[in-house]
């Protein structure tokens, strides 16, 4: 009886070891992994905890700003420099990060910090929201040992098949964003032509004939192919799109605002006028039919997620795409500028109003009442760099505007860079009309 027991006891402990083997197996498969040999940095270990600013920008009352300073650096690659018309940083609620990419300076390096190499300024870093921390992902293609090939599709890929985007962006703008079912970040390919001082060796692969600023040789170049950089496993993918139906090619213009809306479970890109939507998960562009409407190119927008529209800011228009309805609708507010340029742009999901940064002063638009308001005047830290920032995300569990003021011109005026947060309001006086 008591032999029978002890049998019966060791086998339940080897099933229980057995079992907890198993769920450990599956839990290291759903961790994050770097299994890139091209990118520096994962993501592995956001969200952090909050660091002692999280407690002064939630201390934060209504209509006020608050410095909170340049973030902690990447010991490797230092802090990420500021970039024109980059007015976008996709923002993950889940990671508690958002990222930055973009060209600042045509043609620009990056050196590391222990000044060992330099890269082409095509980098991407990632801002932890709550250790205040860059993160660099990607550093850019180093200017001495890039060496790529064209794969079947016309994509750069190392030697390996491994995906490594090449001078992808132009400038920014509003043509990135963040998956969360799918745990992506996502930018619409728009290639450079800035790289040749930096890149000479690149000449070899794209086999350009013309050598023009335009001319990208045997490189695919269609916007349709979209550039994604996968969290989980910390690697770039550049997507093969089929051609639509129909024989109909669909490739996005430039210069556009890109927003994934989670109730579709679509991307909506908008440039010009003309909106396309793609599904991440078909791979397939699509573009409904809807009357177009005109305006300037390198515009600026934002989701409201309350009214499901995409509002598009550019030149003397200021109006939105209603998602439900499939139309445009031109707005005229009240105090409305005559003028929008290409600065930040956010939807503040606890209020439902609009934060437009004009580059002097900072303006908040309800769609409710139809109103422009101007917000706090009194910028934190520096006027130069505050009355400037270029960059912008809003995080809806703090409830607050970030903006990064920094300056694209070189390295050494970047030192004086740092974070300005905004709130609107908090959310216990949501009833309260600011003046």
């Amino acid at each position: 009886m008591k032999q029978n027991l002890k049998i019966t006891l060791l086998l339940e402990l080897f099933l229980f070891m057995l079992q907890s083997l198993v769920f450990c197996q599956e839990k290291k498969e759903d961790v994050f992994i770097n299994k890139s040999k091209v990118t520096v940095n994962s993501l592995h270990h956001l969200p952090t905890k909050p660091g002692p600013h999280i407690k002064k920008i939630k201390a934060m009352g209504n209509n006020t700003w608050l410095n909170i300073g340049q973030a902690k650096a990447d010991p490797k690659w230092g802090t990420a420099r500021g970039r024109g018309y980059s007015t976008k940083m996709a923002y993950s609620g889940n990671l508690e990060a958002a990222f930055f990419c973009g060209t600042g300076v045509h043609g620009a390096r990056v050196t590391s910090v222990d000044k060992t190499s330099q890269h082409h300024m095509d980098d991407l870093w990632a801002y932890d929201v709550n250790n205040h921390e860059w993160v660099c992902l990607y550093p850019g293609a180093n200017v001495k040992t890039l060496d790529l090939k064209l794969n079947e599709h016309g994509f750069e890929v190392t030697k390996e098949e491994e995906s490594q985007p090449v001078a992808y962006l132009s400038h920014a703008y509003n043509q990135v964003t963040f998956i969360p079912d799918t745990n992506q970040y996502m930018i619409l390919y728009r290639p450079n032509p800035w790289w040749t001082k930096n890149l000479p060796q690149r000449e070899k692969w794209l086999e350009r004939k013309k050598r023009g600023s335009n001319d990208f040789g045997k490189l695919n170049i269609s916007t349709r192919h979209p550039i994604f950089y996968n969290v989980k496993e910390a690697k770039w993918e550049r997507r093969f799109i089929k051609s639509q139906t129909e024989g109909k090619d669909i490739a996005p213009p430039g210069m556009g605002v890109l927003e994934y809306i989670p109730k579709m479970k679509k991307l909506v890109y908008i440039a010009q006028g003309s909106v396309v939507y793609f599904d991440p998960f078909k791979n397939e562009w699509f573009k409904p039919k809807i009357k177009r409407i005109s305006y300037a190119y390198d515009s600026v927008g934002c989701y409201d997620s309350k009214r499901e529209r995409i509002y598009i800011a550019k030149g003397t228009f200021f109006g939105y795409f209603d998602l439900k309805l499939e139309v445009w609708v031109k707005v005229k507010g009240k105090n409305q500028k005559e003028q929008f340029k290409s600065k930040p742009m956010t939807f503040d999901t606890a209020s439902g109003v609009i934060i437009f940064f004009t580059g002097k002063t900072l303006i908040i638009y309800n769609p409710d009442s139809n109103k422009w308001t101007q917000g706090a005047t009194h910028f934190p830290g520096k006027k130069r760099w505050a009355r400037n920032p270029h960059t912008s995300f809003y995080s809806k569990k703090y409830n607050v505007h970030y903006f990064y003021a920094a300056q694209s011109a070189n390295a050494r005026w970047n030192s004086g860079a740092f974070w300005q947060v905004y709130r609107y309001k908090n959310k216990k006086d949501m009833h309260v009309n600011l003046k």
